[in-house]
C-alpha cells in the first residue's frame, strides 16, 4: 500500500468510526421524539388515561390542602426520576418527599402518614422492592402508579392493589427494539414527562384555590442560580412577560 493509498484508507476509518457513534445518538435523539409524540397522541386519544390523570390531579391537589405530602418511590432509573420529580413538585409548593424501598424497610417506613398520596414510579409494574413493599403501606393512603406497561397484562402492583390510580405512561415501541439494547431511555423519559405534567397541573390548580400565583411560589422557593438571578435583576413586569 503506498502512502497515499495509506494516508486515503486511515481517513476512511477515522470517518467510520466518527459517524458511527453519531449515528447511534441521532437514533436515540429520534427515537426519543417518537417516543414523546406517541405519549401526547395517547393522552389526547384515551379517555381511561385522561381520566387517571385528571384522578391524580385531584387526589394530590386534595393532598396538599390537607397539609399533607406525595410520597415518591420507585428504584434504579426510576429511582431517580422519583427524586426528581418529588423536587419539581416541592419547588412548586406542593410539600413531596423521595423515599428508597430498601430504606422504607429500616425505618423510613415512619415517614408515612395516611393522609399522604403515594406514588410508585416502574417501568414493568412489577418491581419486587415495590411489591414487597405493598403490604407495609397505610391502606387509606392512596396509591398512584406511574408505570410503562399496560395495567390489564402485566402491572402487578395493580393486581395487589386494584384501588391504586393507573397513570401510563406508554413507549411506541420497546428500547430493546428501537435501540438494540433495553436501557431505560424512552421508558424513563416518558415517566420523567408525566410526572412533570401532574406537578404543574396540581400546583396551577392549588396555588388558584389558594389566591396565590403560580410564578411567585415557584421563584420564591427557588431564589439560587440562574433562574433566582434572572427574577432579582429584572423588574417583577418585565420578569413576567418574559415568560
Amino acid at each position: 500500500m503506498s502512502e497515499s493509498q495509506k494516508e486515503l484508507f486511515d481517513k476512511r476509518v477515522d470517518k467510520v468510526d466518527v459517524v458511527q457513534p453519531i449515528d447511534v445518538a441521532l437514533s436515540l435523539l429520534s427515537s426519543q421524539n417518537t417516543a414523546l409524540t406517541y405519549l401526547n397522541s395517547y393522552y389526547n386519544s384515551h379517555e381511561p388515561a385522561r381520566e387517571a390523570l385528571l384522578r391524580s390531579i385531584q387526589t394530590i391537589y386534595q393532598t396538599a390542602r390537607a397539609e399533607a405530602k406525595v410520597i415518591i418511590t420507585g428504584v434504579g432509573k426510576s429511582g431517580i426520576i422519583s427524586r426528581n420529580i418529588a423536587a419539581t413538585f416541592n419547588s412548586l409548593g406542593i410539600p413531596s418527599c423521595y423515599i428508597h424501598p430498601t430504606e422504607a424497610f429500616h425505618g423510613d417506613l415512619g415517614a408515612m402518614r395516611s393522609r399522604d398520596t403515594l406514588m410508585m414510579i416502574t417501568s414493568s409494574g412489577r418491581t419486587p422492592e415495590l411489591l414487597s413493599l405493598l403490604p407495609h403501606l397505610p391502606r387509606e393512603s392512596p396509591l398512584i402508579v406511574l408505570a410503562a406497561c399496560p395495567p390489564s397484562s402485566c402491572c402487578e402492583i395493580l393486581q395487589v392493589r386494584p384501588d391504586s390510580i393507573f397513570l401510563p405512561a406508554p413507549v411506541h415501541e420497546p428500547e430493546a427494539v428501537s435501540l438494540g439494547i433495553p436501557v431505560p431511555t424512552t421508558t424513563a423519559m416518558n415517566a420523567h414527562a408525566v410526572g412533570n405534567s401532574l406537578a404543574l397541573a396540581v400546583s396551577a390548580r392549588l396555588q388558584l384555590s389558594c389566591g396565590r400565583d403560580t410564578v411567585e411560589v415557584f421563584y420564591k422557593n427557588h431564589p439560587g442560580g440562574a433562574i433566582g438571578e434572572a427574577k432579582r435583576n429584572l423588574p417583577s413586569d418585565q420578569f413576567r412577560a418574559r415568560l
